[in-house]
């Protein structure tokens, strides 16, 4: 995992960056589903929506490591109470949910679904002290947005849109989650001639390349992805896409 899972999401891009720029026939780093949702909380006026409900920015698992942030925060904008105080409250509550197996029920930002836990009114310390659980909500938001800038600004974000969906190499056809029902029968309505990898990049690689490389990149600027690659001069499957980095049938999944 590349953009989540630890303190270190930044330099671990930078380095697979550097690796595809110095090695580009023997390194291929492609898209995964928690790359695409990067991408989209970045990009995207609604972030991740359309994919998962909300944007991922919200869930409080698997996404986005608290000390991550601490990489994008500009050094005249880094403060002491950042780690004298609002990554412990953090960490704190996180501890708490976690304890308590509850991850998959709270969210960090703004509380939508039924049955949903919002970390900042119902886990402590939050929950008992209303001055900290706002201090925190604001910080955590502008430390989103330096994160979304600095993708933008260091390159990063135009970088990871350029990742193939599907690769062939060695003779073997890759993709990140694997092969779905609707990806095989786009084959059988494509162009065999065409090879496979050909065929199937055309609606996945082919499509996000269009859509991205004439944009000028900038946080939330896109909305509607569905609507942005159906386009006629993109021709891309966002459903198909997402199946693409994100499919466990051969994993005894869906």
């Amino acid at each position: 995992r590349s953009v989540d899972k630890g303190p270190h999401g930044r330099q671990v891009l930078e380095i697979v960056r550097n690796l595809t720029v110095l090695f580009p026939r023997q390194v291929v780093a492609m898209l995964g589903n928690h790359d695409l949702y990067f991408l989209a909380d970045i990009l995207i006026k609604e972030g991740a929506t359309q994919l998962m409900g909300t944007p991922v920015r919200n869930f409080a698992y698997a996404f986005t490591h608290p000390e991550e942030y601490l990489n994008w925060i500009p050094a005249d904008k880094q403060e002491h109470n950042d780690t004298a105080v609002i990554l412990p409250a953090l960490y704190a509550a996180l501890e708490f949910v976690y304890s308590r197996n509850a991850e998959s029920q709270v969210m960090l930002g703004s509380v939508s679904s039924q049955g949903a836990i919002d970390l900042f009114k119902q886990v402590p310390p939050f929950s008992n002290d209303a001055s900290l659980a706002r201090l925190v909500r604001r910080k955590l938001r502008e430390w989103q947005g330096f994160m979304a800038q600095g993708m933008v600004e260091s390159g990063l974000a135009s970088w990871l849109a350029a990742r193939p969906v599907v690769a062939a190499v060695g003779g073997a056809l890759l993709v990140h989650g694997g092969i779905p029902h609707k990806m095989l029968a786009s084959l059988k309505a494509a162009d065999m001639s065409k090879p496979t990898a050909n065929a199937l990049g055309e609606v996945t690689n082919a499509a996000l390349d269009r859509l991205f490389r004439d944009q000028e990149l900038s946080p939330g600027a896109l909305s509607d992805l569905s609507t942005l690659l159906s386009r006629e001069d993109v021709g891309g499957d966002l459903e198909l896409i997402h199946e693409a980095v994100t499919y466990r049938g051969l994993h005894g999944g869906r």
